[in-house]
This record gives C-alpha cells, sequence and structure tokens, in this order.
C-alpha cells in the first residue's frame, strides 16, 4: 500500500515520487529520477520543467478539501508533460506553435497516463470521491496501459494504436488471413535475403498487414512486414 495524503493529509516528496515511480512501470519513462520540488504556490498546482524537475504545491495537496482524485489528477497532468516530452511525441501529433503545452501532443500523453486533457484544474469539475482502496489502485497506476512508449517508438517508428483498436484489427486479421501469412510473437520464420529467426513482436495494421519486429538467429533486429518473411510451420 502506498502511504499518501488521505491518511494524515501531509504529502511528502516520497509520496510524489512513489506515484510517479508506479507510472514509470507502466511506460518506461524514469521520471521518479528527476528532483522533487514542493512550495506553497498558489498560482499553480503543479509543474514539469523539462529534465530538471516536477513541482507540486502543498498549498492545494495539504489542503483537507482538496479532493484525493484530483490530486491523482494533477500528479498525472504533469506526468503527462514529461511523456510527452521525452517520446518527442510532435515528432508525431503535428501541434501548432500557439498550443505548444496542452496541444495534441499533450492530450495524446494524457490519454496514455489516464489524466484529464483538461488545461486547467477545474474546481467545480466532478471529481470523484476515492475509497481508500480505489486511491491506492490509483496511485499504483493500476488502471494505467503497460506500454513503454519508447521502445514501442523505436521499434514501429509510429504511435500505439487505442488498445481496444489494436486488439479488433489482431483478430480481423487473424480471422481473415491464411495461417501462414498470419504471425505471433515467437513464431519461426525464414527472410529470404537475412535467414532464420523468430518474431519478436506484431503491430497490426489496416488492409490485412502486420508489422513484425524480427529478431535473426545472428542477433540482428529489424522491422518488415508479414509479407516480406516466410512463416515456418511447425507440428502441432
Amino acid at each position: 500500500m502506498i502511504p499518501i495524503s488521505t491518511l494524515t493529509k501531509l504529502w511528502t516528496a516520497e509520496d510524489f515520487r512513489r506515484a510517479i515511480a508506479c507510472l514509470d512501470a507502466k511506460t518506461g519513462l524514469h521520471g521518479a529520477d528527476l528532483a522533487i520540488r514542493l512550495t506553497q504556490r498558489r498560482s499553480s498546482l503543479g509543474l514539469y520543467f523539462p529534465s530538471k524537475y516536477l513541482q507540486f504545491s502543498l498549498y492545494f495537496f495539504n489542503d483537507p478539501t482538496f479532493p484525493e482524485s484530483a490530486a491523482i489528477d494533477v500528479i498525472r497532468h504533469e506526468y503527462a508533460h514529461l511523456y510527452d516530452d521525452v517520446a518527442q511525441l510532435r515528432r508525431w501529433i503535428p501541434t501548432p506553435a500557439s498550443r505548444r503545452h496542452h496541444g495534441p501532443d499533450w492530450k495524446f500523453a494524457c490519454e496514455m497516463v489516464g489524466a484529464r486533457s483538461e488545461r486547467l484544474y477545474d474546481t467545480q469539475a466532478a471529481f470523484p470521491q476515492l475509497t481508500r482502496a480505489q486511491a491506492d489502485a490509483m496511485l499504483r497506476a493500476e488502471d494505467v496501459r503497460s506500454l513503454d512508449i519508447l521502445e514501442h517508438l523505436r521499434m514501429w517508428d509510429r504511435l500505439p494504436l487505442p488498445e481496444q483498436t489494436e486488439q479488433d484489427l489482431d483478430r480481423r486479421l487473424r480471422q481473415n488471413l491464411p495461417p501462414q501469412q498470419y504471425f505471433r510473437p515467437g513464431d519461426p520464420f525464414l527472410h529470404p535475403q537475412n535467414g532464420f529467426g523468430r518474431v519478436a513482436a506484431v503491430y497490426p495494421d489496416y488492409a490485412g498487414l502486420q508489422h513484425l519486429w524480427l529478431r535473426y538467429d545472428s542477433g540482428k533486429e529489424e522491422r518488415q512486414t508479414n509479407r516480406t518473411v516466410v512463416k515456418i510451420q511447425t507440428k502441432p
């Protein structure tokens, strides 16, 4: 269990760091390695200073009337800025200069870490009241999708699909592709030029296409599609 403010109403830097470390475990990032600055500022609840620190205002966090769900959302709001910055989401998501802090790139990051994609905290927003168990689960990021964003971008050079969309596409490909053209992680293959290996990961796409991350017996790794390699059939 993560000791947090609903027990004492006194947040510490380690409380914030533990919550951020749980998000790191889902995203593959290292936000918990940054410095944590705590202030009494009334003008902002949180701040991400690129590659330097995350800042939070105890004026709000230690206020007994500040909802636990709002506190978690503020942490995730700032973490989404870190996610956007480190993953360089603007390479894939066009963002107008006028919206460089809270544009579509940041909103995508909010979706990935379970934050409200609102620029400002709204005291009138309907933040749910959480039970002890619900707060602990959210601070452990149990509701956040596990996806190493930097590894994903390195392998596929494209943003992740929504999880349900990815599952639906995979199911459609499994139903429509011949067995010899449908790949799963671990399947052995032969590339006409590069030799034998096994599929390390699969990313479904439209039009009957699977992107494959190939790991050759030689140790080489690369991205190909299911149309460029031959699946080696194994005995049942």
